[in-house]
């Protein structure tokens, strides 16, 4: 089960969660586009263009998906990984269930696609962190 938590800053500190795993990040611009997909195609739009308002999981906007989404997480960290600045991304099918798994019953996934552009501007390796402080 995934729990949708906000990326909360810490008030001692005033760094989000985010910023504490990812201190190499100075700026990022993430652009969604989730597709319903069926005779008529919907599209809706969502961005996230602040380090400290980048959540771990773009939830999907379907009411009867349960744990699905997009985990934005995952794919910063694969990109920082790879000291990618940008990428794109297409989620053929989002992680969720329209029915959840029973017995043998393998369930129904969500019909939602994502795609998802990403781009992240690296601090200077010379220049400290607010941790190096």
């Amino acid at each position: 089960m995934i729990i949708m938590v906000p990326d909360t800053p810490d008030y001692l500190s005033g760094t989000t969660c985010f910023e504490k795993k990812y201190p190499q990040i100075t700026d990022i611009s993430i652009s969604i586009t989730e597709t319903k997909s069926g005779l008529k195609r919907e599209y809706l739009q969502a961005g996230y263009h602040d380090v400290k308002k980048v959540p771990g999981i773009h939830p999907c906007s379907n009411p009867k998906c349960r744990e699905g989404g997009l985990d934005i997480h995952r794919i910063i960290g694969d990109m920082v990984t790879k000291n990618q600045s940008n990428h794109e991304i297409r989620l053929r099918s989002c992680i969720g269930y329209t029915t959840l798994p029973r017995g043998n019953s393998p369930g129904t996934r969500c019909s939602r696609d994502f795609t998802a552009r990403v781009q992240i501007a690296y601090r200077d390796s010379a220049q400290p962190t607010s941790s190096d402080k």
